[in-house]
Protein backbone atom coordinates (compact mmCIF):
# COMPACT_ATOMS: atom_id res chain seq x y z
CA UNK A 1 0.00 0.00 0.00
CA UNK A 2 1.14 3.36 -1.30
CA UNK A 3 1.53 6.44 1.48
CA UNK A 4 -1.47 8.38 -0.34
CA UNK A 5 -3.58 5.01 -0.02
CA UNK A 6 -2.35 4.95 4.02
CA UNK A 7 -3.40 8.11 4.16
CA UNK A 8 -6.70 7.85 3.08
CA UNK A 9 -7.83 4.59 4.30
CA UNK A 10 -6.64 5.98 7.61
CA UNK A 11 -8.38 9.84 6.70
CA UNK A 12 -5.21 11.50 7.87
CA UNK A 13 -5.92 15.29 7.56
CA UNK A 14 -2.94 16.97 7.43
CA UNK A 15 -2.28 19.80 10.33
CA UNK A 16 0.60 22.48 8.97
CA UNK A 17 4.06 21.92 9.93
CA UNK A 18 3.24 17.66 9.84
CA UNK A 19 5.49 15.76 7.79
CA UNK A 20 3.82 12.69 6.38
CA UNK A 21 6.05 10.31 8.08
CA UNK A 22 2.82 10.56 10.91
CA UNK A 23 0.68 8.67 8.27
CA UNK A 24 3.45 5.57 8.78
CA UNK A 25 2.52 6.21 12.78
CA UNK A 26 -0.44 6.19 12.19
CA UNK A 27 -1.38 2.96 9.43
CA UNK A 28 0.44 1.33 12.65
CA UNK A 29 -2.14 2.05 15.07
CA UNK A 30 -5.66 0.09 14.21
CA UNK A 31 -5.48 -2.11 17.33
CA UNK A 32 -8.20 -4.29 15.55
CA UNK A 33 -5.59 -5.53 12.86
CA UNK A 34 -3.27 -6.64 15.39
CA UNK A 35 -6.17 -8.23 18.63
CA UNK A 36 -7.79 -11.20 18.20
CA UNK A 37 -10.59 -10.24 20.72
CA UNK A 38 -11.03 -7.36 17.99
CA UNK A 39 -12.07 -9.72 15.50
CA UNK A 40 -15.36 -10.58 14.75
CA UNK A 41 -16.27 -6.91 15.11
CA UNK A 42 -19.26 -5.35 12.90
CA UNK A 43 -16.69 -3.63 10.22
CA UNK A 44 -18.29 -0.49 10.51
CA UNK A 45 -15.11 2.51 10.49
CA UNK A 46 -14.46 4.37 12.89
CA UNK A 47 -16.04 7.81 11.06
CA UNK A 48 -19.54 5.86 10.87
CA UNK A 49 -19.86 5.30 14.42
CA UNK A 50 -22.76 7.28 16.17
CA UNK A 51 -20.99 9.02 18.74
CA UNK A 52 -22.93 9.53 22.22
CA UNK A 53 -20.42 11.91 24.47
CA UNK A 54 -20.83 12.09 28.40
CA UNK A 55 -23.04 15.40 28.09
CA UNK A 56 -25.58 13.19 25.93
CA UNK A 57 -25.80 9.70 27.40
CA UNK A 58 -28.87 10.86 29.84
CA UNK A 59 -30.62 12.02 27.11
CA UNK A 60 -29.77 9.07 25.13
CA UNK A 61 -31.70 6.44 27.82
CA UNK A 62 -34.68 8.70 27.88
CA UNK A 63 -34.52 8.87 24.23
CA UNK A 64 -34.15 5.15 24.01
CA UNK A 65 -37.12 4.52 26.73
CA UNK A 66 -39.34 6.51 24.93
CA UNK A 67 -38.70 4.75 21.83
CA UNK A 68 -39.75 1.81 23.83
CA UNK A 69 -36.52 0.18 24.01
CA UNK A 70 -35.54 0.01 27.97
CA UNK A 71 -32.09 0.48 28.93
CA UNK A 72 -30.28 -1.29 32.39
CA UNK A 73 -27.00 -0.23 34.26
CA UNK A 74 -25.51 -4.11 34.43
CA UNK A 75 -21.92 -5.42 34.40
CA UNK A 76 -20.28 -8.01 32.16
CA UNK A 77 -16.43 -8.98 31.83
CA UNK A 78 -14.16 -7.17 29.47
CA UNK A 79 -13.75 -9.94 27.69
CA UNK A 80 -17.85 -10.74 26.94
CA UNK A 81 -18.23 -7.74 25.14
CA UNK A 82 -17.48 -7.17 21.53
CA UNK A 83 -15.98 -4.28 19.32
CA UNK A 84 -18.83 -2.81 16.81
CA UNK A 85 -16.25 -0.59 14.75
CA UNK A 86 -13.50 -2.00 13.18
CA UNK A 87 -10.93 0.88 14.02
CA UNK A 88 -9.53 1.30 17.54
CA UNK A 89 -6.67 3.94 18.05
CA UNK A 90 -3.82 2.33 19.34
CA UNK A 91 -2.27 5.17 20.55
CA UNK A 92 -5.20 5.89 22.52
CA UNK A 93 -5.32 2.51 23.80
CA UNK A 94 -1.97 2.89 25.57
CA UNK A 95 -2.79 6.22 26.53
CA UNK A 96 -5.73 5.21 28.86
CA UNK A 97 -4.20 1.82 29.70
CA UNK A 98 -1.13 4.22 31.48
CA UNK A 99 -3.93 6.81 33.05
CA UNK A 100 -5.69 5.19 35.26
CA UNK A 101 -8.43 4.13 33.45
CA UNK A 102 -10.40 2.84 36.25
CA UNK A 103 -11.29 6.26 37.31
CA UNK A 104 -12.93 7.09 33.82
CA UNK A 105 -14.89 3.90 34.32
CA UNK A 106 -16.46 5.05 36.95
CA UNK A 107 -16.75 8.64 35.99
CA UNK A 108 -18.96 7.13 32.60
CA UNK A 109 -20.18 3.65 32.51
CA UNK A 110 -19.59 2.09 28.42
CA UNK A 111 -22.77 1.45 26.41
CA UNK A 112 -23.63 -1.49 24.97
CA UNK A 113 -26.55 -3.47 23.39
CA UNK A 114 -28.15 -6.60 24.93
CA UNK A 115 -25.80 -8.83 22.41
CA UNK A 116 -22.81 -7.49 24.12
CA UNK A 117 -21.57 -5.51 21.03
CA UNK A 118 -20.15 -2.08 22.45
CA UNK A 119 -21.90 1.41 21.11
CA UNK A 120 -19.59 4.07 23.13
CA UNK A 121 -16.50 2.97 24.85
CA UNK A 122 -14.25 1.17 22.58
CA UNK A 123 -10.95 2.36 23.48
CA UNK A 124 -11.89 2.14 27.59
CA UNK A 125 -12.90 -1.24 26.14
CA UNK A 126 -9.43 -2.22 24.43
CA UNK A 127 -7.39 -0.21 26.84
CA UNK A 128 -8.88 -2.72 29.46
CA UNK A 129 -8.31 -5.82 27.88
CA UNK A 130 -4.76 -4.99 27.33
CA UNK A 131 -4.57 -4.86 31.30
CA UNK A 132 -7.36 -7.41 33.25
CA UNK A 133 -9.63 -8.73 30.35
CA UNK A 134 -11.40 -10.82 33.45
CA UNK A 135 -12.41 -6.84 34.95
CA UNK A 136 -15.71 -6.72 35.39
CA UNK A 137 -16.77 -3.40 34.08
CA UNK A 138 -20.03 -1.36 34.53
CA UNK A 139 -22.37 -0.17 31.29
CA UNK A 140 -25.21 0.90 30.09
CA UNK A 141 -26.82 -1.92 28.19
CA UNK A 142 -29.57 -1.43 25.93
CA UNK A 143 -32.18 -4.07 25.48
CA UNK A 144 -32.24 -4.54 21.91
CA UNK A 145 -29.70 -6.17 19.14
CA UNK A 146 -26.86 -3.84 18.18
CA UNK A 147 -28.35 -2.97 14.99
CA UNK A 148 -31.71 -2.00 16.41
CA UNK A 149 -29.15 0.13 19.15
CA UNK A 150 -27.16 1.93 16.30
CA UNK A 151 -30.71 2.86 14.63
CA UNK A 152 -31.37 4.37 17.22
CA UNK A 153 -28.28 6.14 18.04
CA UNK A 154 -28.07 7.43 14.55
CA UNK A 155 -31.72 8.97 14.91
CA UNK A 156 -31.05 10.16 18.10
CA UNK A 157 -30.83 13.86 17.84
CA UNK A 158 -27.51 14.49 20.09
CA UNK A 159 -25.21 11.98 18.16
CA UNK A 160 -22.00 13.05 16.94
CA UNK A 161 -19.60 11.32 14.53
CA UNK A 162 -16.24 11.29 14.99
CA UNK A 163 -13.98 14.22 13.45
CA UNK A 164 -11.13 12.90 11.37
CA UNK A 165 -7.87 12.58 13.40
CA UNK A 166 -5.11 15.05 12.73
CA UNK A 167 -1.48 14.27 12.29
CA UNK A 168 -1.24 16.70 14.89
CA UNK A 169 -2.86 15.08 17.71
CA UNK A 170 -1.46 11.71 16.58
CA UNK A 171 1.91 13.21 17.33
CA UNK A 172 0.76 14.67 20.04
CA UNK A 173 -0.01 10.97 21.52
CA UNK A 174 3.03 9.28 20.25
CA UNK A 175 5.53 11.96 21.72
CA UNK A 176 3.56 12.21 25.33
CA UNK A 177 3.44 7.84 25.36
CA UNK A 178 7.26 8.06 24.04
CA UNK A 179 9.34 10.86 25.52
Amino acid sequence: MSLDELISVHHVEWVGGMGRTAAIFLANLNWCDTQPLCRGNLGIPRREMPQIRAHAIKAFVLYAEESGVQVRSTSRRVRDLRATQREINGAVVEDLAREGLYALLRERPMLASEDGYILDGHHRWAALLTVDPDQEVDLLEVQAPVREVLALARAFPGTEYSARVTARRVANLYLRLHP
